[in-house]
Parts: C-alpha cells; sequence; structure tokens
C-alpha cells in the first residue's frame, strides 16, 4: 500500500489514478461529473500497484483531526479482494493516526462491501450523480 499527499505523486500515479477513476466512474457506471473537484490537493491518496499499474485506489478528506472522508473507493478488477485489502490496510493506518472516525458516501450498489468492513449506514438514500448513495460511518 502506498500514501501520499497530492504534491507527492509522480506524474506516472496521478496519470493512473485518474485513468482508473475515469474508467470507472464515467465510462462504466456512465455517471457524467467532474471528478476533478479539486479536493484531491486536499486529499491523501492511498493505492495499491501491480508493477506500474494503480489496481486499487482511494483518497482519504481529513475533516478534523479525528474524523475523515474515504472517497473515490475503486478496485481494477472486481471480486478479487483487492478493494477489500486496501480499505482494511487503510483503515488499520487511520486508526493508528488517532482518527475515530471514518465516513463514507456509499452507492447504495456497494453497502454490502462496507457492511461487512464494520460500516454503518447512518442516513436515508440521496441520489448523487443520477446515483442512489447512502452515508455510512465506521467508529474506531
Amino acid at each position: 500500500m502506498t500514501i501520499k499527499i497530492f504534491n507527492e505523486l509522480t506524474l506516472t500515479e496521478l496519470y493512473e489514478i485518474i485513468k482508473l477513476r475515469i474508467e470507472t466512474f464515467t465510462l462504466e457506471q456512465k455517471s457524467l461529473y467532474q471528478d476533478l473537484d479539486d479536493l484531491d490537493y486536499l486529499a491523501t491518496h492511498v493505492f495499491i500497484k501491480d508493477k506500474d499499474q494503480i489496481i486499487a485506489y482511494l483518497r482519504v478528506i481529513k475533516e478534523s483531526n479525528e474524523q475523515v472522508i474515504i472517497g473515490r473507493v475503486i478496485a481494477k478488477n472486481k471480486g478479487l479482494g483487492t478493494g477489500s485489502k486496501l480499505m482494511i490496510e487503510t483503515i488499520n493506518y487511520l486508526r493508528e493516526i488517532n482518527v475515530k472516525e471514518i465516513k463514507v458516501k456509499a452507492q447504495v450498489s456497494a453497502l454490502n462491501f462496507y457492511l461487512r468492513l464494520g460500516f454503518i449506514i447512518s442516513s436515508d438514500e440521496y441520489l448523487i450523480d443520477d446515483i442512489l448513495h447512502q452515508d455510512m460511518t465506521l467508529f474506531l
């Protein structure tokens, strides 16, 4: 697992991250939205590489010293456990740096993924870019 802030990303890593996000959120999910939302500058980028290719990615945005939001969670090859591995390692890292609460805006289709990791549903369903979401929270 690799953890970097924006300015530490290489050009190749940034390119691979953007490519993976477009492949997943724009092409696969057919959702037209502005993925490059300026939050990347503030985020901590966490990913797993296989050779030079990023195969799983997420970003962490700090809300306070004890609370973060995880977003843009992607695994290139679904069903292989790479996304779960990335989330578990990220949760353990956040626990080590004394984060007490993790939030996600989960797509409803991914609720079980987060429930298996210990998240609880903390909102009603709502739409983001025509995709149903629910807020979820994990208390560490």
